[in-house]
């Protein structure tokens, strides 16, 4: 972490819930926002530098895997982690596929949670 400064994270997701679960559990850690879609996630983006999103695939509107390649054109340097609630390999090959760094299942363990973050966030 440079200057002390602690990791921004973008946490999107349609269901509060898991928001709400995220960001108490890594804001310990970590300068943690919300959304509550793809379309919201996107213009807090072009506010302000997150150097992680962590993005539900499956929402209303602007699905998680057609956010990617416009966090990517935004900001090349942040990194993606998907989560997803469907326990297919194919969903999770696409996600990688488009960019993201890693891909989280629900329901969470949260152990595995923080682990993922903490590679993504020293890649």
């Amino acid at each position: 972490m440079l200057n002390n400064v602690s990791p921004r994270i973008l946490i999107v997701d349609d269901e509060r819930e898991i928001t709400e679960i995220l960001a108490d559990l890594l804001s310990e850690h970590y300068n943690c926002q919300t959304a509550g879609s793809a379309e919201q996630a996107l213009s807090q983006l072009r506010q302000a530098q997150f150097e992680l999103v962590i993005s539900d695939i499956t929402m209303p509107g602007m699905s998680g895997l057609d956010m990617i390649p416009h966090v990517k054109q935004m900001s090349p340097n942040t990194v993606v982690v998907m989560i997803s609630g469907m326990q297919t390999v194919e969903s999770a090959i696409g996600a990688l596929r488009l960019g993201a760094f890693d891909y989280l299942m629900k329901p969470f363990d949260l152990r595995q949670v923080e682990a993922v973050v903490k590679r993504a966030l020293e890649h």
